[in-house]
């Protein structure tokens, strides 16, 4: 969908009809960007579009912060408050033992007030960028807009995932469905890429050659899974879970549930300090937290929970995430800078 040209056209289409009203534009695009991150798991391919929305940003009397904030805070936000996240909330929950997507009442709210809390923050940031000369030029991204049947290919992706929502919602009440969630739904984001492939134009060798090339840059990710999977299957066969667990589950009763679940949320946040791999750490750590989570009375939602906050949150401030410093040299900002201005400072918290 991004090889094809998808998502810069639709962003070419957001920028050219909201241009004469900056704060409608900014609302409409980082909510654009945290629902992709949430719903489709994007947040390595909005990397490059940072090249488009800097000058963007610059032009429309901002700056470079929120050239890469709009897309790259959203979706790292997005990404955290997954709704339908297949790549760390599908992994988690399905080796936490519960329903694929399931807890939707409970994640859906919390990603609306997220992303508000984006739309907020960069409002009130850029405010003191406003210039008192509006913008009377179209402001379209030098990326180009070259997709073909863009409305098509948008209700395309309106009805696969009106497809994805039914098999979420028939899973919840035939229960025998939800065994194989997880391939079908993989079968729905194969028929979304090839559909949208298919209508902007390209051929079966173009499609074919996109696949393998986005196969190959998860190359990486795959390894690392493996040798989470390793990890897991070492410290399962040799006795170590159930050791572990009799050491740590009394003094995490000792907290009480909410405590513990805080302190599920801060170990993950170290985990993803030095695994930045998502899967990898669902691999790795759910097979030890979900039964953790059973010994001191925390459901495995919110162990699942925990996981996804923990791993997804942090992602924007560790300095061992590769996509965030790509991110901030693409913009030409500091990593210390970066830590300042997503960070609330004192001021602010009082």
């Amino acid at each position: 969908m991004n090889k094809s040209g998808l998502l810069p056209a639709i962003l070419d289409s957001l920028v050219t009809r909201f241009y004469r009203n900056k704060k409608i534009l900014l609302f409409i695009t980082v909510v654009f960007f945290s629902l992709i991150g949430s719903a489709l798991g994007i947040l390595e391919e909005v990397v490059p579009l940072i090249l488009i929305f800097v000058p963007l940003a610059i032009k429309l009397g901002w700056d470079p912060f929120t050239g890469i904030a709009i897309p790259f805070l959203s979706a790292g936000i997005g990404f955290a408050a997954a709704t339908f996240n297949p790549f760390t909330l599908g992994t988690a929950q399905r080796l936490a033992g519960i329903p694929l997507f399931s807890g939707l009442s409970l994640r859906f709210p919390l990603f609306i007030v997220t992303t508000l809390l984006v739309v907020i923050f960069l409002l009130r940031y850029t405010a003191k960028f406003d210039k008192t000369n509006s913008v009377t030029e179209p402001l379209v991204p030098d990326g180009g807009n070259s997709f073909r049947n863009l409305k098509k290919a948008v209700v395309f992706i309106i009805i696969c995932f009106s497809g994805l929502a039914l098999l979420v919602a028939a899973g919840n009440f035939y229960t025998p469905l939800s065994d194989y969630s997880f391939p079908i739904i993989a079968l729905i984001f194969l028929i979304m890429g090839i559909g949208v492939g298919v209508i902007s134009g390209g051929g079966g060798k173009t499609i074919a050659s996109y696949f393998f090339s986005g196969t190959l840059s998860f190359a990486p990710a795959i390894i690392l899974i493996l040798l989470a999977a390793a990890v897991g299957y070492i410290i399962e066969t040799g006795g170590i879970l159930p050791t572990l667990l009799n050491y740590i589950s009394p003094r995490l009763a000792s907290l009480g549930r909410g405590g513990g679940a805080l302190l599920l949320y801060f170990v993950q946040m170290g985990i993803n300090f030095f695994i930045p791999s998502g899967s990898g750490q669902a691999v790795l750590t759910i097979p030890i937290l979900a039964p953790l989570g059973d010994l001191i009375g925390v459901s495995r939602q919110t162990v699942v929970l925990a996981f996804q906050f923990g791993d997804g949150f942090s992602n924007l401030l560790w300095p061992t995430n590769p996509m965030l410093l790509i991110a901030l040299g693409l913009a030409g900002i500091g990593y210390k800078d970066w830590l300042k201005k997503v960070l609330p400072d004192r001021k602010s918290v009082v």
